[in-house]
């Protein structure tokens, strides 16, 4: 007895530290993939005008091949929830995370055009898989949180895309070829991917049916949402978490339970479809994420052009826009959340598109470095907070699976991704690229304009 007072007693004295926070070690797992998907995409949009010039390629046709990544994403969108709903983000979100910037040196080393717009197409397959999975991770995240933080993982995207452009300004005044660009950038992403993989968030959340059903199921007696989804988290039991057959439940065997089964299946499908058709609040946010993600790509693709054409000669500055935008783009992602918190995601909404509106006015009506560079910064705060808020809300619908929502928000979102950057190049060649860059903002604006129609806000 004596012993082991004392015993306790130097235990009593040493210092105590505080457990970490393993929340802390799923959300910097996520955010850097989201720093690989930025900086490998990122990498590859900050060497356009030397691709425009190798393949010697006009404005109209560079829009063309501007369709092939875009369209990749589309194409991949049944797939990517798919997979995340039967194998789970913790799972996809690694296999995505390493394909994505491994493709990279693919697109340096294709000879002609034809051979980059197939490259470019299951680059942006590639793409759409890394997206849809970590998006659903980190809806997963916040839900740990329990408060708003979706915009900060999207500043971390931007960050990747500084980083992608610094060292893509640093290869072009060096004279190294976008072949070795990429290579470098892939062994970039690879390193960060390798420090974080294993630390990623291990279960997905549910949704408020298949709460209620394992509710039923187990009589009553099974934690609430959060409290299991927290704990599954916690202690680590690597799974996918939604569509998870219940502790308990009975099993069938044989081929009544394959036809029941396979009869579950068909009409949970179809019942997906028609909530999803009629589902106007995941439409809403998915029409008001074209507008901003249609600005995005067009920023992304035409700026560093548009500085060459109209608004500085010298090489060295022709990524000004770009990078300034990038800048922007990301100090606001890290600051948004707490918008959003405050004012709420509608309000955020309603000034951003006012920000793109009024950047995109100023950087084609005063084509001078600094007047293009203060529009490129408004642009980049107005786009910044439009695609975190309307995932967050997405990923908060209770009425679809998680990754459902963010497939069907993410695929309206990344039509305009598809459809103007291209129009942007066709109608260059009527208006200008000047033209064409004003009414991508006013268009902008105007998807921002039905938020007044959405209904209130859940919080996390």
């Amino acid at each position: 007895m004596n012993r082991k007072t004392s015993a306790e007693n130097t235990v009593s004295f040493l210092p105590k530290r505080p457990l970490p926070d393993i929340r802390t070690g799923y959300r910097v797992a996520a955010a850097s993939f989201y720093f690989i998907q930025g900086f490998a995409v990122t990498a590859w949009v900050s060497r356009l005008p030397e691709i425009k010039s190798h393949f010697a390629l006009s404005d109209s046709s560079l829009g063309l091949l501007l369709l092939a990544p875009p369209a990749g994403q589309l194409a991949a969108m049944p797939l990517s929830g798919g997979l995340v709903r039967r194998f789970g983000s913790f799972t996809i979100t690694r296999i995505a995370g390493l394909l994505l910037p491994c493709w990279l040196p693919v697109l340096g080393t294709v000879s002609g055009s034809r051979g980059l717009f197939a490259a470019l197409f299951f680059f942006g397959m590639a793409t759409n898989l890394s997206n849809i999975s970590v998006n659903t991770q980190c809806v997963g995240v916040e839900r740990l949180y329990g408060k708003s933080i979706m915009a900060s993982f999207h500043g971390v995207w931007s960050l990747g895309g500084i980083g992608a452009v610094l060292l893509s300004s640093y290869c072009a005044n060096h004279g190294i070829s976008p072949k070795t660009n990429f290579l470098l950038a892939t062994a970039v992403s690879v390193f960060v991917y390798l420090l974080n993989f294993r630390r990623l968030l291990p279960r997905d959340r549910q949704t408020a049916q298949q709460k209620s059903s394992v509710s039923a199921k187990r009589d009553g007696t099974a934690k609430s949402n959060d409290e299991e989804f927290a704990m599954h988290c916690k202690y680590g039991d690597a799974g996918d978490f939604e569509g998870r057959t219940p502790c308990g439940t009975p099993r069938q065997s044989g081929k009544s339970a394959l036809l029941q089964g396979a009869r579950r299946r068909v009409g949970s499908f179809g019942n997906a479809v028609k909530r999803l058709a009629t589902d106007r609040f995941l439409w809403i946010l998915g029409f008001i994420s074209l507008g901003c993600l249609g600005c995005e790509g067009v920023m992304n693709n035409w700026s560093a052009i548009y500085f060459q054409q109209s608004v500085t000669t010298e090489p060295q500055y022709i990524r000004t826009g770009l990078l300034v935008y990038m800048l922007f783009l990301t100090g606001n992602r890290f600051t948004a959340d707490r918008f959003v918190r405050k004012w709420g995601g509608k309000t955020v909404i309603r000034l951003s598109g006012v920000l793109i509106a009024a950047g995109m006015t100023l950087l084609t009506c005063f084509p001078f470095l600094l007047p293009a560079a203060a529009g490129c910064a408004l642009i980049g705060l107005g786009t910044s907070a439009i695609v975190p808020v309307c995932y967050g809300l997405a990923g908060k619908h209770d009425s679809v699976p998680t990754a459902t929502a963010i497939t069907m928000v993410a695929g309206i979102g990344f039509s305009g991704f598809l459809v103007m950057p291209a129009l942007a190049g066709g109608f260059s060649g009527w208006i200008g690229l000047k033209g064409a860059l004003f009414l991508v903002g006013v268009f902008s604006f105007l998807t921002t304009l039905p938020v007044v129609f959405l209904k209130s806000e859940k919080p996390v």
